[in-house]
């Protein structure tokens, strides 16, 4: 009887504990969450690092603070130390056996690899999502799953220009949206499979009206600015100016319930500012302009203002571990004074029986140990200089290799090739041109053949034999719409627009 009410009472124990954790976990990441939102991402990384080093907390626990970790380097754009996390959540995941958390890691990583340019690895990642959301019951949140999955694989597909692929994942995830009525889902697809058509000349009003009836279920006053501005933005882009005014009036009345969103303010005057110029109505279309670069102003302000807090914040947390650094290298050291102590004392120990033996043993190993510290003292500015000096000199040698064979103009260029090309691999040349262009490598071959097209064009149609398949075809695209997609995309104008512009200027 003893025994079994003294069982009771550890088992009572044990429930108050996890009772106790629970609460403070919850309370814990409340106040994480609150950092994040005030952009404290310093102190926010501090409080991850101290449930890590918790030696109590359960392996999900842990999985889940490395996610976090991820996620607030993204914000901070600091993307290797990023992807590191990811990939070792992903590496702990499989080894603990926690599906969850390793399908949600590889969603993570599909995201951020296509942010960063590398869109096949993102794809694998995506793969392996996709897979493990339709080996999951038919519940209405896995069905949600397979949604998400298809999304993402299709505009992956998009961004590889696999257009057949890409539709087929996106009518997929169409087909289960509709099956469970998830509206929001319905538009946002819709609305992609409408921007994948429209790539490549063809029909594309079918998806955008379904995607706008979609948002028209859920009273979606966002979404429904989106479609109205993507379809004045499609109009426009075709050479009806008058379907694109009507999309902007429409448009018009559904801003003004986003003061503060600009992005959307500035697709919608640079819009009208080009819709009403081709109308002849200079008077709108300078309003429309003015408008544009007040607002330009203020999202610039904003921008710096965030650029400079994220910096602030990394210098934080660059000061942390710089500072932690420190102390192990203190640590380390104390641990090398009592290891060379230990053998002093042993060498004193011994030098009765072999004093000459002694002095010449230790004459040698402190030899070794000067050394040894020399190379550990000058290893870290080494390797640092090396570092920032290799990647230079790598994105130096991308640069003269690219412009002087101008490989832009080879339509099957690709990261590999140019890797091989300059002695490199695929990783180190993505960084260096990340490094130093902020952008990936697809973009960056993409605005040297835009500004081998503009000279292009100015020069054909002073000889009077304009031609934009010739163009394209010369410039290094696989075909006409890829051409005007990306001329667009880089430059804000199509092809005919920057003509008529240059001969204005």
């Amino acid at each position: 009887m003893k025994k079994l009410h003294s069982y009771s009472i550890i088992f009572c124990i044990s429930l108050i504990c996890q009772y106790a954790t629970a609460q403070n976990l919850e309370l814990f990441y409340s106040e994480y969450q609150k950092l994040v939102i005030k952009e404290k991402y310093a102190l926010a990384n501090i409080k991850l690092d101290s449930l890590l080093k918790s030696p109590l907390q359960k392996e999900s626990v842990r999985l889940d603070v490395l996610l976090k970790k991820a996620s607030l380097y993204s914000l901070l754009k600091v993307q290797d130390s990023a992807l590191y996390y990811l990939e070792k959540t992903v590496e702990t995941a499989k080894k603990s056996n926690n599906t969850d958390i390793l399908n949600r890691a590889n969603t993570n990583l599909g995201m951020l690899l296509n942010q960063i340019g590398r869109p096949i690895e993102a794809l694998e990642h995506y793969k392996k999502h996709y897979q493990f959301a339709y080996a999951l019951p038919n519940t209405k949140p896995n069905l949600t799953r397979r949604i998400i999955a298809n999304y993402n694989i299709g505009l992956s597909f998009f961004k590889l220009e696999e257009i057949d692929s890409a539709r087929n994942y996106l009518r997929e995830g169409i087909k289960i949206a509709n099956q469970i009525e998830k509206h929001s889902a319905i538009a946002k697809l819709n609305g992609l499979l409408s921007e994948v058509n429209f790539s490549v000349g063809e029909d594309w009003e079918d998806q955008l009206f379904l995607a706008y009836q979609a948002s028209m279920q859920t009273k979606d006053s966002i979404g429904l600015l989106k479609a109205n501005l993507t379809a004045a933005e499609f109009y426009q882009a075709s050479g009806d100016t008058q379907k694109a005014i009507t999309f902007l009036e429409k448009a018009k009345l559904l801003i003004k319930k986003t003061p503060k969103n600009y992005s959307l303010w500035l697709n919608f005057h640079k819009l009208s500012a080009n819709s009403f110029k081709y109308s002849k109505n200079y008077k709108e279309s300078l309003q429309h302009l003015e408008d544009y670069l007040y607002k330009k102003e203020k999202l610039d302000s904003l921008t710096q203002t965030n650029a400079i807090s994220i910096y602030n914040e990394r210098l934080k947390i660059y000061e942390k571990d710089l500072e932690n650094s420190k102390l192990l290298i203190k640590h380390k050291q104390k641990i090398n004074d009592l290891t060379i102590l230990s053998a002093v004392l042993g060498f004193l120990i011994l030098i009765s029986l072999s004093f000459f033996f002694i002095k010449y043993k230790l004459i040698g190993l402190n030899r070794k140990l000067f050394k040894i510290n020399r190379l550990n003292e000058n290893s870290l500015d080494t390797v640092n200089d090396k570092i920032s000096k290799e990647n230079r000199i790598l994105y130096n040698k991308i640069q003269q290799k690219v412009d002087k064979e101008k490989l832009y103009l080879q339509h099957d260029i690709n990261l590999s090739t140019l890797a091989k090309l300059v002695n490199s691999n695929s990783n180190y040349v993505s960084e260096a041109i990340n490094l130093f262009t902020n952008t990936n490598f697809s973009t960056f071959i993409n605005k040297k053949r835009i500004a081998h097209a503009k000279i292009k064009i100015v020069e054909q149609n002073k000889k009077q034999i304009l031609d934009y398949d010739d163009i394209a075809e010369i410039s290094g695209f696989n075909s006409k719409s890829h051409f005007y997609r990306v001329f667009k995309q880089l430059s804000g104008l199509t092809p005919k627009q920057y003509l008529d512009f240059s001969k204005e200027s």
